[in-house]
């Protein structure tokens, strides 16, 4: 081998010691983890924050899919979240879909606890569309919920358990289907769902694990009888009746009235409230001014309660829908009659010769007049309101949404007859000629808020 004392231009290796480049570990565990799998429950359009608190409403407990223990081992390992998307679900061939095909856009809802357990909040979970509802999450805007105060569960409630939360409605009030999923530990509680032909059970136990699909809103859906009925009125006349002298009172109260003069009655005639079957007409058969049909609650069904709703110290609220077809000289509404003679009233609705509704109690005191007048009510549908605030003591006509207050004080209430929509007692000329349905009245004064709320339930398009 030849060798050679110069390097020159040869290729060679110069060292420069030992560099240590080695990484060392400055993580314990994971703090965050994205897993993509298959799971029977939860959204697919992106991915869900999943932790230890809702594994189980948002995945759907499923102790023999892996994908369900990756997620599950996750956050076994102090991970405090858990990004999952969803790319399908597991079909095990016993977990039934929830169908639409034959929903209603409501659905009723009774919630039970077993007896002698306090249950945790958590025990219960709601999920909408594959999203499980936190508890701090608002409502979405298409869904409404109405406690049913005064209806009773139609069914036996399960042996062991009693009513935790009163009945509630749900109601779709949008333009899509919506499926919702009620999960509960049987051993704290149970949700009962009725009232929609879609209802499925996931277990063997009833109302363990419940599914149901609203459909989209139907706009002939009456919303406003539940929304006066939940405000737990003492009187209440849909006026919807098809026939018959007998103007039922669908409050608890019972207090049934008299239709008078049915001759100059029309039933059903008109809708002139969403959601309505129809309302009474009266006098609309009859020439001119003339007519007397009317409704009556005497204080011999109704005791003192009408006359004292003018008392001092006391707050109530009268509301209802009307349609007038024309003007009479004196137009009733509405009055607690205490003189047929000479037309004495506590408090009465009405209008003269046209000119506003005016809201008086009691007889011409304490007056407040509507800002349009009764003419230019005429052939429309109105939602008339009238408050007594006796804290206060103010009094409020409030006439299609717009509102206008008086003070005052009321007088000690006098006895009379009783309680006349629309009034006439006897002069042919004094009482509605048109249409009026859905008349509440209130021993309290409703708010501004309450009042907004059912004037656009009841409003028609």
């Amino acid at each position: 081998m030849n060798t050679t004392k110069i390097l020159g231009e040869a290729v060679g290796i110069q060292s420069q010691g030992v560099v240590d480049r080695t990484e060392t570990q400055t993580k314990v565990g994971l703090t965050s983890a994205i897993i993509i799998g298959q799971f029977k429950r939860g959204r697919v359009d992106r991915p869900m924050t999943i932790h230890n608190g809702n594994i189980r409403g948002q995945l759907g407990h499923e102790p023999n899919n892996p994908y369900y223990n990756a997620v599950q081992d996750c956050l076994d390992t102090g991970v405090p979240s858990v990004q999952v998307l969803r790319v399908g679900g597991i079909d095990n061939g016993n977990i039934p879909i929830i169908g639409c095909e034959g929903a209603t856009n409501s659905f009723k809802f009774l919630e039970v606890s077993k007896i002698g357990t306090n249950p945790p909040a958590e025990s219960a979970s709601i999920i909408i569309d594959g999203v499980q509802l936190a508890d701090d999450d608002p409502l979405p805007e298409w869904l409404q919920i109405i406690f049913l105060e005064d209806e009773t569960y139609p069914l036996p409630i399960p042996t062991g358990y009693e009513v935790a939360v009163g009945l509630r409605q749900f109601i779709n009030l949008g333009t899509e289907n919506h499926r919702f999923e009620f999960i509960h530990d049987p051993d704290w509680g149970l949700g009962l769902v009725y009232d929609n032909p879609t209802v499925i059970e996931f277990k063997d136990v009833v109302g363990q694990d419940t599914g149901v699909c609203l459909a989209p809103f139907d706009e002939d859906l009456d919303l406003y009888t539940p929304a006066i009925l939940a405000l737990n009125p003492k009187a209440y006349y849909l006026m919807s009746e098809e026939s018959g002298n007998v103007v039922t009172d669908l409050s608890p109260s019972g207090f049934d009235g008299e239709i008078r003069h049915t001759e100059n009655i029309t039933y059903r005639q008109e809708i002139i409230r969403k959601g309505s079957a129809g309302a009474l007409g009266f006098n609309t058969g009859t020439n001119g001014s003339s007519g007397t049909a009317e409704c009556f609650v005497s204080d011999a069904t109704a005791g003192d309660f009408f006359r004292k709703l003018a008392g001092n110290e006391k707050s109530c609220t009268i509301a209802f829908w009307c349609k007038p077809v024309s003007s009479k000289q004196y137009t009733y509404l509405a009055a607690y009659m205490l003189n047929s003679t000479m037309g004495y009233n506590n408090y009465r609705f009405i209008a003269y010769n046209g000119d506003k509704l005016l809201a008086q109690s009691p007889n011409n005191d304490n007056q407040v007049a509507s800002t349009n007048s009764f003419t230019e009510m005429i052939n429309q549908s109105n939602f008339i309101v009238w408050r007594k605030d006796a804290v206060a003591q103010t009094y409020t006509l409030t006439v299609n949404g717009v509102s206008k207050t008086v003070s005052g004080e009321a007088s000690p209430e006098a006895a009379g007859q009783g309680f006349y929509f629309p009034m006439s007692d006897g002069y042919s000329s004094y009482g509605l000629r048109g249409y009026m349905s859905d008349m509440s009245v209130f021993d309290y004064a409703l708010s501004d808020a309450q009042i907004t709320d059912l004037y656009n339930k009841g409003k028609l398009a």
